[in-house]
């Protein structure tokens, strides 16, 4: 019925998506041959893809709630993380996708994760509060079903890809809209060098 799949981004709005595809997989019958996650759709996408949903909301559901804030200016004056989702985010990634599970998602669909590059000379700090600024100034303003500030500031939109022929390297790469790798591979995600 339908060949590929696209899981949005939105923070833990995201979970619905999961949820939705446990219920409507099976009734359906997706098996997209694509895949496609933005931000924590990415997330959303591979755990249902893998079937963890069961696993995930045994894990999320008690670390999440009105105990978790989003800053946490007493564990940042202890020396932790002003963010703790963060910290709680990655080690959901390393717990639930291990490489085995990474193997698996290979062989069910051809997954791809969708990423904005930041302008060029942008620091990555300033970049991310500018990219949130924006989005949220636009949303407050204007209210748009597709935003279009950011691409005005000059962040791109990009599909990464890990590239295992590289010279062993295993840089992650960037491939634009229209399927050039930025730069002739020259602008690496993972901040290593190309071989």
């Amino acid at each position: 019925m339908f060949d590929a799949i696209v899981f949005a981004g939105g923070g833990n709005r995201c979970y619905w998506q999961g949820g939705f595809y446990e219920a409507a997989a099976d009734r359906l019958g997706l098996k997209p041959a694509l895949a496609v996650g933005v931000s924590a759709g990415a997330f959303a996408g591979i755990y249902s893809l893998l079937g963890l949903g069961p696993t995930v909301r045994a894990q999320v559901l008690p670390a999440c709630g009105p105990h978790r804030k989003n800053f946490d200016f007493a564990a940042w004056r202890r020396g932790e993380a002003l963010c703790p989702v963060g910290p709680m985010y990655r080690a959901f990634l390393d717990t639930l996708f291990d490489a085995a599970a990474l193997a698996r998602l290979q062989q069910l669909t051809d997954f791809h994760i969708a990423i904005s590059r930041l302008p060029r000379g942008l620091p990555p700090i300033l970049g991310a509060a500018l990219g949130i600024g924006a989005y949220q100034l636009e949303k407050h303003l204007f209210a748009p079903v597709h935003p279009s500030f950011g691409r005005r500031l000059g962040f791109t939109a990009c599909l990464a890809y890990h590239d295992s022929d590289d010279g062993g390297t295993g840089a992650t790469y960037c491939r634009l809209s229209g399927g050039q790798a930025d730069a002739a591979r020259g602008r690496p995600v993972s901040g290593q060098s190309p071989a």
